[in-house]
């Protein structure tokens, strides 16, 4: 009996960590949702131009995104962009995935000079049946905003396992 409730506290543990499991993909093996959609402002030329694809706009951008090297396997990209060279606010960067059974995740950074080493977390219930949580916390000079239906844990969880430099356009 008490190998069988070891072996479940351990199991418990491990799954409240967020560890990889055989239901996980990597973001950029990740499927469009739909038609692909990069969109970054460039803000430092006359009159701001878009940019459609990552290769330009991650050259611009002036720092290596924070994401997660793994996802939910179901999971689809709806879009990816943000701004780059913005004179007065810098870069921002945002990526968005839908999640099976009618989730979502929406990851946002900004290079910041205020640090936030905690995940700081408040629940936010619509109308709807969804509740969404949003964490925030500050990594290596970014501060990382994640909104989704994942639970505070979830986010959490995704929040430590951050790394910089991950492919997250499919096909990259």
């Amino acid at each position: 009996m008490k190998r069988l409730m070891y072996a479940l506290w351990v199991a418990g543990i491990l799954a409240s960590c967020g560890t990889t499991t055989p239901a996980s993909i990597a973001p950029a093996r990740v499927p469009w949702c739909g038609p692909a959609i990069i969109a970054f402002e460039d803000d430092g030329v006359a009159p701001p131009a878009t940019i459609t694809t990552w290769p330009p706009a991650q050259k611009l951008l002036g720092f290596a995104p924070l994401l997660p090297p793994q996802l939910p396997k179901d999971a689809c990209l709806s879009s990816g962009g943000g701004v780059v060279r913005n004179p007065l606010f810098g870069s921002r960067f945002t990526v968005v995935y839908a999640l099976p059974n009618d989730g979502a995740l929406s990851i946002a950074e900004v290079p910041t000079q205020h640090p936030l080493p905690q995940a700081q977390c408040s629940a936010a219930h619509p109308a709807s049946t969804t509740a969404i949580a949003t964490c925030q916390q500050t990594q290596a000079g970014i501060n990382v905003t994640i909104a989704s239906s994942l639970s505070e844990d979830q986010i959490r969880a995704l929040l430590a396992a951050l790394r910089p430099n991950v492919a997250w356009v499919p096909g990259d």
